[in-house]
């Protein structure tokens, strides 16, 4: 029974494996336009965010221990979350440039055992 389950484990898991790489992509990459836009937007909240960390913080110090603060620090993590939000385009463009290398990996690796199995076959018939 254990060898059972033992198989049924792989079946299901090679399965789920093979389901992994099927062609989902149905969103066309973003253009470069669009990529820039965000890119550029993403600095300015980055920027923006760093500048109101940086006033909270002068903020902080200079308050006196009774007085009530200010939570300009939550508007800019406010801000760097939306700056995170306009690289969303960049990151289909990661993704993309990720699968590349990772297949191109695949490819060069069976190269290298092909390569390996033909240089046995010829060792064997030269001996």
């Amino acid at each position: 029974m254990r060898y059972f389950y033992t198989f049924c484990f792989c079946i299901f898991n090679l399965n789920l494996f093979a389901q992994r790489y099927y062609e989902r992509d149905t969103s066309p990459l973003a253009d470069g336009e669009t990529v820039l836009g965000g890119i550029g937007l993403a600095i300015c909240f980055f920027l923006g965010a760093y500048l109101l960390f940086k006033f909270s913080d002068n903020l902080d110090k200079n308050r006196k221990e009774n007085s009530t603060t200010s939570n300009i620090g939550c508007l800019g993590s406010i801000l760097g979350f939306i700056g995170l939000c306009c690289l969303y385009p960049l990151l289909h463009w990661v993704e993309v440039i990720g699968l590349s290398i990772f297949y191109l990996g695949i490819i060069f690796i069976i190269g290298i055992v092909v390569l390996l199995i033909v240089v046995e076959i010829i060792k064997s018939f030269f001996k």
